[in-house]
């Protein structure tokens, strides 16, 4: 049994639910269609009061009782009279191959920058939404509850195995626009929005280095307990770091620790590189759309008190 098994196993246990009952409150799958359990039962993450959430890639319609129809998905929700609330996702299968052509793009400049030229190096590489990060990510990690055989092959189409890289990058990339933020704020005399942006971006910064050991998580509810379950690999003074600047005390010197959090986010930037060399060219590349960005040593001890 693996981890996301044992996992979800612990948690239906209590309403007398196996994993294997699952698949009954979704409807009959065609052949080309899969199941996945997904979120924070399989992964670990789950209390008493969290939900159960499957999700259907497929090429039919839910059937009635749909409570969500965004763009990419559709969800009905099933309360139970003595156990947790399940949600079913569905997944069109039109919308992932969309999906895959986009990723098909991306990738093809991650892994050969020289291909990005111009000025419109930006737009060129590929963003994806905070929907469409999660939805890849419960593709690659959940846990298959029906033909096995089409998850696999929706895993291989959406090259699953690299994005690690993508939000590697992605996380760089808004930690880079938000640190133009934070050193603003401090250089125009505002520290309280200073240490704001501050949390944002190391935020993203925390996403980066998780996706470097291979988390791809996008959801920042979970970005404190996932940087504690990995300290082992992260080492405890790194985790106390990310803490000290994920939540910076309100009265704190906003310039003295702006410049703190940057050279540890530099050095942050630099492990991840070593962990994850295939993204240094692409690093490269994204490090010149950045240029405006300061450096710490930029920041002046002054410059938290100039007029607003």
């Amino acid at each position: 049994m693996g981890l996301a098994e044992q996992n979800a196993s612990r948690f239906l246990r209590r309403w007398k639910i196996r994993v294997e009952d699952l698949p009954r409150f979704a409807r009959p799958l065609d052949p080309t269609e899969t199941l996945l359990l997904v979120g924070s039962v399989p992964e670990g993450l789950a209390n008493p009061l969290s939900d159960v959430d499957l999700s259907i890639i497929g090429d039919r319609e839910l059937d009635d009782g749909v409570v969500v129809h965004e763009a990419n998905f559709q969800e009905l929700s099933i309360n139970l009279e003595d156990g947790p609330e399940i949600n079913v996702n569905y997944w069109r299968a039109k919308d992932l191959e969309q999906l895959e052509a986009r990723l098909k793009r991306t990738f093809t400049l991650i892994n050969d920058p020289s291909l990005i030229d111009g000025h419109a190096k930006l737009q060129r590489i590929e963003r994806f939404d905070f929907t469409e990060l999660l939805i890849l990510h419960r593709i690659r990690v959940g846990l298959v509850l029906a033909n096995p055989d089409v998850c696999e092959r929706w895993r291989q189409r959406l090259l699953l195995d690299q994005l690690p890289t993508y939000s590697i990058l992605h996380g760089l990339s808004n930690h880079n626009i938000y640190r133009e933020d934070v050193i603003a704020q401090v250089r125009y005399g505002d520290p309280t929005t200073a240490l704001a942006m501050l949390h944002i971006m190391t935020d993203h910064l925390a996403g980066a280095v998780l996706a470097s050991l291979g988390e791809t998580n996008p959801y920042p509810k979970w970005r404190v307990r996932l940087l504690k379950w990995y300290q082992g690999d992260l080492g405890n003074e790194s985790v106390e770091q990310f803490m000290r600047f994920l939540f910076p005390e309100r009265g704190a010197d906003a310039s003295e620790m702006v410049r703190e959090a940057l050279e540890f986010a530099d050095k942050e930037i630099a492990l991840i590189a070593t962990r994850c060399p295939q993204t240094i060219a692409p690093m490269l590349t994204l490090d010149k759309l950045f240029v405006f960005v300061k450096k710490s040593d930029e920041i002046r001890p002054q410059e938290h008190t100039a007029p607003r």
